[in-house]
């Protein structure tokens, strides 16, 4: 796997940016998708992150054994 290459690893999330992100749990029915914006912070809008994605960098990590620091 290519994400081998790049070991030791460690992911954040969090800080500047999570402030721009919502989280798509439970019955929420809006999850609107990141777009590149020129005026955004780091130039994207803010977004969503559904739960089915979020499970799935999860077992990425869990595949690889990286770490995410949240």
């Amino acid at each position: 796997m290519q994400i081998a290459a790049f070991n030791p690893l460690r992911i954040r999330i969090g800080g500047s940016l999570e402030d721009q992100v919502v989280y798509k749990v439970g019955t929420m029915k809006i999850c609107p998708r990141f777009q590149k914006r020129k005026d955004g912070l780091f130039g994207f809008s803010r977004g969503c992150l559904p739960m089915k994605r979020w499970d799935e960098l999860h077992a990425l990590f869990n595949k690889t054994g990286y770490v995410c620091l949240f």
